[in-house]
Formats: C-alpha cells, structure tokens, sequence
C-alpha cells in the first residue's frame, strides 16, 4: 500500500539495488541525466552517483527498496534557497500505483524540514510524459531548459504553492 512507505537515507546496499534497475544504457541516461554511462563496477556506480552537497533518500515499504532520490540544497539566481530534486525513481515494477506521487511529496517535505527553501527545481526530459504529468499535478512550471539542451525541461515550483488533489 502506497501509505506504507517511509523514506530514509539511502544506505549502500540501497544503490547496489539501485543499480539494477537499469537494463538499457536510454533508460540509465533519461534517469540521470545525458552524461549519466554504464559503470564499470560498483565503485564507480556510487562515484557516479555522487554529487556535490546532495543527499541521497530511499523510499522503502515492509522493507523493499521502492523508490530513490536526490536533494541539494542552493541559493538561487532569484535570491531565495531552493531545494532542487534530482534522480528520482520508482522500482520498475512498483510503477503506475501512486509510489512517484509519494516519493516527489516526501522529499519535498525533507526539504522544507531540512532547509525552508523558498521554492523547488528539478529537471526532466520533454518526452517523458508520466514524469511531467505527474510534477504539473504537483504544481511544477517549465521555466526554462538544462543549459544548452532543449529536450532536458527545468522546472519549479514555489513552496506553499498548491498540488492538485488525486485522491487519498
């Protein structure tokens, strides 16, 4: 059940899993980001996944890795802090029940807990269309591009902004 979960820090055992999600290098590079590669063993796969003052979350239910995510915390062009979301996923087969709504909206109240960020940014191909689905019922707006990569969308949204509700 989707209620179920809880989301903690992600341990090393979390990653090792992590890694197997991922069985197309398209896949491995939509999730993080365009010059995300295969990694040749587990060291480099937690050198990949690292990423300056980032913090790294698991969203778990009984126990079972299901979802996994990214915060770091930044001031921004726009003078206030904001907490920008970064590699997020549900476990393949946990998909499409309601675990991407859980993991986006719990890390952004780690977030807030963390450091009272004025608003939320995150990054998402244009073509996937699940993903911006679901960052526009949670109120995102494109406010422009990954640099120079028109595909790759930057999103925000201000915190306190409204999420449109879905059901319980």
């Amino acid at each position: 059940m989707v209620k179920d979960t809880q989301l903690r820090m992600a341990s090393a055992t979390d990653l090792a899993e992590l890694r197997s999600w991922f069985s197309a290098l398209s896949d491995l590079r939509s999730w993080g980001g365009p010059e995300m590669g295969w990694a040749r063993d587990e060291i480099d796969w937690l050198h990949k996944l690292q990423w300056p003052d980032a913090q790294s979350f698991a969203m778990l239910n009984s126990q079972r890795l299901l979802g996994f995510g990214q915060l770091r915390f930044s001031l921004g062009e726009k003078g206030g802090g904001y907490c920008h979301l970064a590699r997020l996923v549900v476990h393949p087969e946990a998909r499409g029940r309601g675990f991407g709504m859980r993991l986006v909206t719990g890390l952004m109240a780690l977030g807030e807990a963390l450091w009272q960020p004025d608003y939320y940014s995150l990054f998402v191909f244009e073509n996937n269309q699940t993903a911006l689905s679901l960052y526009s019922k949670l109120g995102f707006q494109q406010v422009g591009h990954y640099g120079d990569r028109r595909s790759v969308l930057r999103l925000e949204k201000r915190v306190g902004t409204a999420i449109q509700r879905i059901g319980s």
